[in-house]
């Protein structure tokens, strides 16, 4: 019997020391990679305390081998039990007030336990205040101990208030919340029970032992608690490699709890919205509220408030407009965080910088409009234009057979005639002006060749979207060129570089023309995504086209690593002269 006593007791020895240990090593692994805040640092002078109770409870027992005063690891073990359990208290009521706001009005309730314990210390009140004392199971004090029973006696009366103010907090709390907030307390409850039981009703749990185990019951107790703090999220252990991932992350993004408070940001998030301030436990609302400052419409923002406030959503995506100084857009995204047992965590807010996508989308938009502006003026030509010519022909040979007095009596012809041509040349006015961008704004631009068209793309460069850029030269003697390759540098000039932000999503384009009486030489080329094989669809096609037409080439030259470049050769032929006809101009 006394043998499996013996054994017995090792083995609760044996679990304590066990305990020390690992309560040492998850320690280092919990502040080498978790976040350090207010719950971890309480969690580990939780830790703490509960190493010395245990440690103190393992030395006393051990004290024939070391020769050491029992009395003060006795000390030890009550101090250090008492301050592990009000640490843990402590503890729950920063996991549960996470602004940690003290209320002001509690003060008051800790005045009877303060002139009680320090009435305790007397060696005259003790003895009427304190009598159970001088009776523990394991040691019998004497007036030495007064001091470490009013020290305990003083946090013991103190933390009642914190006691119901924890188990009002623990019935609201809902779902993982719930959870967590249990573990906690029951990490704290346990051992409470078992040190009532054993110290103050003097109580003896293991009287074949002589032996307390209100330390291996805490030491259990820590050991389950730390564990299930990882798996409940308790303290968040993120890998080494995920945290350098979400830290270089281009995306900013934040994590809130389901209370909507602040969790984590990564640090993009904090380069690009450091005009905000924003901690980590304050609530969203005040991230919101800063930045409706700097939004176009903030009714956008108040419709993601709104959503995050709200237990039941699915995935969000909606686009807010922030000047940040520049116009910046962003696609906010809301996602739910979801844990063990599908159960919902958190929120996850992200945001990505849409701003050139729009830009882009917007010049895609204006060039389609164009280019469809375009083949209908071009149709109109065709039909119209031919139309208009003949009847103005028809007229004019209608009217120069005819002497004065019979024109003066064919008033109607002549007006319809005036009518014709006066109408005509609006219609190509609007034609040329209104639809081909070839002939835009023609107002103000230079005659010569090589000044007109670095006027077309100087004007081309001012309308590309911000952060493009675009370089261009002109060499050569390009003075007395016909206007047809004019308009087809700058067809060419444009649709390359419309393929340039529509296809290869490229950020630097370079525009080089070269020229002499007998070539021109171009050559368009930018830093783009580039492809592995060319496709040629409506805008390459044209371009072909019009360079065929010329009796140039055209070449296209693709890396497959990125950019892509378009080499053109036009033969100049010698300039024709404008054929008049011969019609009677009335």
């Amino acid at each position: 019997m006394k043998s499996e006593s013996l054994l017995l007791k090792n083995i609760l020895l044996d679990i304590e020391v066990l305990s020390v240990l690992i309560s040492l090593i998850l320690l280092v692994v919990y502040w080498k990679r978790s976040e350090k805040n207010c719950f971890l640092i309480c969690y580990t002078l939780y830790q703490v305390t509960v190493i010395f109770h245990t440690s103190s409870h393992v030395m006393k027992h051990l004290n024939q081998f070391l020769d050491l005063k029992e009395f003060y690891f006795a000390c030890i073990k009550n101090i250090s039990f008492t301050f592990a359990e009000i640490t843990c208290l402590i503890l729950f009521w920063v996991f549960a007030n996470p602004q940690k706001k003290i209320n002001k009005k509690l003060a008051p309730i800790f005045i009877l336990p303060i002139i009680y314990s320090i009435l305790t210390i007397t060696n005259r009140w003790s003895g009427i205040l304190a009598p159970i004392r001088v009776t523990q199971n394991d040691i019998r004090f004497g007036d030495k101990t007064n001091f470490c029973h009013a020290i305990e006696y003083t946090i013991w009366f103190t933390a009642i208030p914190l006691v119901f103010i924890s188990l009002k907090k623990l019935v609201k709390m809902r779902g993982y919340k719930l959870i967590q907030g249990m573990l906690i307390f029951s990490a704290l409850l346990i051992p409470s029970i078992l040190y009532f039981i054993r110290m103050i009703l003097n109580i003896d749990l293991l009287p074949s032992l002589e032996f307390d185990p209100v330390p291996a019951a805490m030491s259990i107790s820590t050991i389950l608690l730390a564990i299930a703090a990882i798996k409940y999220r308790l303290i968040s252990l993120v890998p080494v490699a995920f945290k350098e991932f979400a830290e270089s992350i281009s995306t900013p993004f934040i994590v809130l709890d389901n209370n909507n408070r602040v969790q984590y940001y990564n640090n993009m998030f904090s380069r690009v919205f450091s005009f905000v301030y924003i901690k980590r436990e304050c609530h969203i609302q005040q991230f919101f509220q800063q930045l409706k400052n700097y939004a176009r419409d903030y009714t956008y923002i108040d419709t993601i408030e709104a959503l995050s406030n709200t237990n039941n959503f699915t995935n969000i995506n909606l686009e807010v407009c922030l000047f940040i100084p520049k116009e910046t857009i962003y696609k906010v995204s809301l996602q739910e965080i979801r844990a063990y047992g599908n159960e919902r965590v958190g929120k996850l807010m992200a945001f990505n910088d849409i701003t050139y996508y729009k830009i882009l989308a917007r010049v895609q938009s204006e060039l389609a409009a164009t280019k469809t502006r375009i083949e209908i003026s071009t149709e109109a030509h065709d039909v119209i234009g031919y139309a208009m010519t003949h009847i103005i022909m028809y007229l004019q040979e209608e009217l120069s057979n005819l002497s004065e007095e019979e024109i003066k009596q064919r008033e109607n012809t002549v007006k319809a005639l005036k009518m014709a041509k006066e109408k005509n040349a609006e219609f190509r006015e609007i034609l040329y002006k209104g639809f081909n961008p070839n002939s835009a704004n023609t107002e103000g631009q230079p005659e010569n060749f090589k000044d007109k068209l670095m006027y077309r793309l100087k004007s081309i460069k001012e309308k590309l979207p911000s952060g493009i850029n675009m370089v261009y030269s002109i060499d050569g003697q390009l003075t007395a060129i016909d206007e047809k390759y004019f308009n087809a540098l700058d067809s060419i000039c444009l649709e390359a570089i419309n393929n340039s932000l529509k296809h290869g999503n490229a950020r630097n384009i370079e525009v080089i023309l070269k020229g002499s009486n007998s070539d021109l030489r171009l050559k368009i080329i930018d830093d783009g995504k580039g492809c592995m094989s060319v496709n040629k669809g409506i805008g390459l096609t044209s371009m072909t086209d019009r360079v065929n037409k010329l009796g140039g080439t055209l070449r296209f030259i693709n890396e497959p690593e990125g950019g892509f470049g378009i080499f053109v050769n036009i033969p100049i032929t010698t300039k024709r002269g404008n054929i008049n006809g011969g019609l009677k101009v009335i």
